[in-house]
């Protein structure tokens, strides 16, 4: 008897032993987790901005967006019309010269795209496309124009994609519904501006539309810059 007395207390005893490491566990779990939870709640403000430090440059990347399809759709749909002094085989080449740029553009942008900020590049590339339409309007030549159309759409290319990229960067966490947003924005401005260049053109000519629509593409780049801008001054008064 007074053996196994004593086996039971060394078991007992062994098995207060085992339990001190269980309740040591459990407390540095639970400090663990009380860490994290304080981790989560102070990185929750950067994946959720205040609404007004996020309504500014959604709407100006709105505007920003339906101005450059503006100008890409009014270009392209207008080419071969305003080449009409051209057999339509080379009024044709000016389209697909517009074309072929803008897939260079985008191949260009998705090649070196990320090695300058984004908005500065959709910024700039939108006040060349500006520029070469306005050359393309006053060139004394067709080939010129069709090269100055080729150039424009060279520059279009990159200005929808980094403008998304943009989007990302100051929205962050809402990337789903800004982009459809924004690419709804689009699509607005793909549906106005091109119909309006084709009633312009019957009192004040293709080419007063399409200077209009590098006019556009001027707006584009100024509301880009102003909603890279914007951010950091909204989050100061949030």
């Amino acid at each position: 008897m007074g053996a196994r007395d004593r086996g039971v207390r060394r078991g007992r005893a062994g098995a207060g032993d085992g339990a001190a490491p269980d309740a040591d566990a459990v407390r540095a779990a639970s400090r663990y987790r009380r860490v994290a939870r304080v981790s989560d709640a102070a990185a929750t403000p950067a994946l959720a901005p205040a609404p007004g430090s996020v309504r500014r440059p959604f709407l100006l990347l709105a505007l920003a967006v339906a101005c450059y399809v503006a100008t890409e759709i009014g270009v392209s749909n207008w080419i071969v019309a305003f080449l009409r002094d051209v057999p339509v085989e080379t009024a044709t080449l000016g389209l697909s010269g517009f074309w072929a740029g803008l897939a260079l553009g985008r191949l260009a942008g998705a090649t070196f795209g990320d090695r300058y900020s984004h908005w500065a590049l959709a910024a700039g590339a939108g006040l060349v496309l500006a520029v070469a339409v306005v050359v393309a309007v006053a060139a004394p030549s067709p080939e010129l124009a069709i090269g100055a159309f080729a150039i424009a759409g060279f520059a279009a290319g990159p200005i929808f994609p980094m403008i998304m990229a943009t989007a990302g960067e100051l929205i962050p966490g809402r990337v789903s519904a800004t982009i459809g947003s924004l690419t709804a924005a689009a699509v607005v401005g793909g549906m106005i501006y091109p119909p309006l260049i084709g009633l312009m053109s019957a009192s004040l000519g293709i080419a007063t539309g399409l200077v209009g629509a590098a006019g556009l593409s001027i707006a584009c780049a100024t509301a880009v810059v102003l909603a890279a801008r914007l951010p950091r001054t909204s989050s100061l008064r949030s």
